[in-house]
């Protein structure tokens, strides 16, 4: 049977003479070599695809009779390379020779065998030494466990006004590692993994010394978040812990996926430090895809990029996955990048304090009823407002930005205050949200922003077909350093829109919260005042002034200190009755404000209270809490005004160490600070 349109079906044997004599073959040398480079090229059969979860998939391959395969090579090379005449030539010679174009004989050779799977072995040394040095430099440098001294301590104190929200000390020790003597060999190790490329910001500091910063004295905020520093000539590591997740490959079994001789892919499954959402009592596997490049001029080889459940992890923290021409593939990317850029606009305006470098900020003056100081912190990255508009253009509709951020990005022309000297007055047309100013990028410093909330990726909800116009609900993480922020983790819908150049855009953002969702934020806002309650009466903990001397007590090892978080007793008892009831405190906390020595009591018109020598940051960052309404926080219902709420902590310090704590509580709907009051709480999983 005849195929429909094929080129040569309808050619005569005396057109096929004709169309050779005019278009004349090609030499049996030039043949010769043109067949054989298209025989290497056909023999490139298509890679496996590995994916992510380790299983390969392939496509079953319909397998043709042998002279069809090699009939369907010389054509192509004679037609592509030979012009009309060779190929003529050779359709002659075929049609002559073929068996005909009809069911299978009996007599034909038919290829049952499979297609060959490319030899990936040569790749497999250089997989497991670059996954094991990478399993090594997480465990030990980024999750920061290299061996310390820790009698050799440095402490610096930080403004408590900063913009960390709460930490007001920086705690730094020692490094005695053998394997990494000084800063040079952490970055040689980081560059024998990742290239010669920056490492990720703060990994790496400076070099600091003790005329700079004596051990004590305040140091700038941006400090505290370095990883490693160099003082006084010696290697020192944060002691506030690392920020990694890798814990230990399960198996040594890698999949490896060739691309060309210099360039391949590794996939390896690696157990996580992250409690699972399924059973809180084991953590999370990931498998993780290498991408490796062969170093050319050395001929070694190094990771590009590292792939976690389907987002990349690229060495350069400020680069942004993209397609070639700027726009993104994926929902998922887009609302990544979306992110990426909210939080950074979040945090370039919060308020301006002492610990900013005079280079992060710039000031302006308007006169309202009185003289006011406008205060811009500048946005790294851009050089100009056009550079800011690309960024912007490349994630959202103009109609998407303005819902998000409160301001026209066609408007950006009329923002620069170049020609303003710095401190000069301006009016307030020009007091806007974004300004240039002698080629860097400014956001207004607002001076109620003390602590923004951070917004992270959980998952993504629907499909992620396209047309003009497509609706897709993630789910999104909410973190802060202050307060039950995490409550607010909801739904999330994202509109998007293909642009004329067919680029995917974010149109619109909702955020859904339902009335469970609702109850939910209240709650964990009367567990955060529980918290604090519990963290100043049972543990002794709060901001202090150190300048201020301490007053004996009946408790020789918990003296008086001032608390510099409260005016007074009884503003202090103010804020925990805003969390629980009155009954609550005298029956569990019968001492905390009653008695000749009571946890705490004014003296001299200021707030003192029986002091631990522990840092409030250093309480939270051991404290097991709740990150997820979603998964850590259970409310069952006893009656229209009493509930019960279950919540799942998760230790900061050993993964896997998850309890949980119960909390009972009345509504009163006094629309004051929140809805709901403690009336009794309880650790289950305590024993005794």
């Amino acid at each position: 049977m005849r195929r429909k349109n094929d080129l040569f079906d309808d050619v005569d044997d005396e057109t096929v003479e004709k169309l050779s004599q005019e278009f004349p073959v090609l030499t049996d040398e030039e043949k010769d070599r043109i067949f054989a480079m298209s025989e290497r090229k056909y023999n490139i059969v298509s890679e496996i695809v590995s994916e992510n979860d380790g299983d390969v998939k392939g496509v079953e391959q319909y397998k043709r009779p042998v002279w069809h395969r090699f009939a369907g090579i010389a054509a192509a090379i004679a037609i592509i390379a030979g012009g009309f005449g060779g190929g003529a030539a050779l359709m002659n010679s075929l049609k002559k020779s073929a068996p005909s174009d009809t069911t299978t004989s009996e007599n034909e050779t038919v290829d049952t065998t499979e297609p060959t799977k490319e030899d990936v072995s040569k790749f497999m040394g250089p997989a497991k030494d670059l996954t094991e040095r990478y399993a090594e430099f997480e465990n030990s440098i980024v999750n920061q466990k290299l061996n310390v001294d820790k009698d050799n301590m440095l402490m610096f104190k930080l403004d408590q006004n900063d913009a960390s929200g709460s930490v007001d000390e920086s705690y730094w020790y020692k490094v005695i590692d053998q394997r990494y003597p000084d800063m040079a060999s952490l970055q040689m190790e980081y560059e024998a993994l990742y290239g010669p490329v920056p490492a990720p910001e703060g990994m790496f500091g400076g070099e600091f010394t003790s005329d700079q910063f004596p051990a004590g004295s305040v140091i700038p905020y941006e400090m505290s978040m370095i990883r490693y520093m160099t003082y006084d000539g010696q290697l020192y590591v944060n002691g506030m812990g690392g920020s990694g997740n890798f814990d230990y490959w399960i198996d040594e079994n890698i999949d490896i996926r060739k691309v060309s001789d210099n360039e391949f892919y590794a996939s390896r499954k690696c157990m996580t430090n992250i409690a699972s959402d399924t059973d809180p009592q084991k953590c999370d596997e990931e498998t993780l895809v290498f991408h490796i490049l062969r170093n050319t001029r050395s001929g070694g080889w190094y990771i590009d990029t590292v792939e976690r459940n389907g987002v990349t992890e690229y060495n350069d923290p400020d680069q942004v996955p993209t397609t070639n021409n700027g726009s993104y593939e994926s929902a998922e990317e887009l609302i990544q990048s979306h992110l990426n850029f909210y939080n950074e606009w979040e945090c370039g305006q919060v308020k301006v304090d002492e610990t900013d470098s005079v280079d992060d900020y710039i000031s302006f003056k308007i006169q309202r009823d009185s003289e006011f100081t406008a205060y811009y912190r500048r946005l790294e990255g851009y050089d100009s407002l056009d550079s800011l508009k690309d960024t912007i253009h490349n994630i959202y509709t103009d109609k998407g930005f303005s819902e998000l951020y409160s301001i026209n990005i066609n408007n950006f022309d009329d923002y620069d205050l170049s020609s303003h000297p710095i401190g000069d007055f301006i009016t307030e047309d020009e007091y806007t949200t974004v300004i240039e100013y002698n080629g860097a990028v400014y956001l207004k410093a607002d001076p109620t922003k003390s602590c923004p909330v951070f917004k992270m990726l959980g998952d993504i909800n629907g499909d992620q077909t396209y047309e003009n116009s497509h609706v897709i609900d993630a789910y999104l993480l909410f973190s802060a350093n202050e307060g039950p922020d995490w409550a607010r983790s909801t739904d999330v819908s994202f509109s998007f829109t293909l642009d004329s150049d067919g680029s995917l855009k974010i149109d619109h953002y909702s955020e859904n919260y339902t009335e469970e969702q609702q109850k939910k934020i209240f709650l964990a806002k009367t567990y955060d005042g529980y918290k604090n309650l519990e963290r100043l009466a049972n543990y002794g903990v709060f901001y202090t002034d150190e300048s201020v001397a301490k007053v004996p007590s009946d408790d020789e090892s918990h003296p008086y200190a001032v608390c510099t978080e409260f005016e007074s007793a009884a503003a202090l008892r103010n804020y925990l009755e805003a969390y629980v009831t009155p009954e609550f405190i005298d029956e569990q906390f019968p001492d905390m404000f009653e008695g000749d020595y009571p946890t705490f009591k004014d003296i001299d018109g200021r707030l003192y209270g029986k002091y631990d020598n522990s840092q409030v940051e250093i309480y939270w960052g051991e404290c097991s809490l709740p990150s997820d309404p979603k998964t850590d926080m259970d409310i069952t219902d006893v009656t229209s005004d009493e509930v019960i709420v279950d919540f799942v902590c998760h230790s900061r310090i050993t993964a896997g160490s998850d309890s949980r704590q119960r909390m009972y509580a009345e509504y009163t709907g006094n629309g004051n600070t929140t809805y709901w009051k403690v009336t009794g709480f309880e650790y289950p999983d305590a024993k005794g």
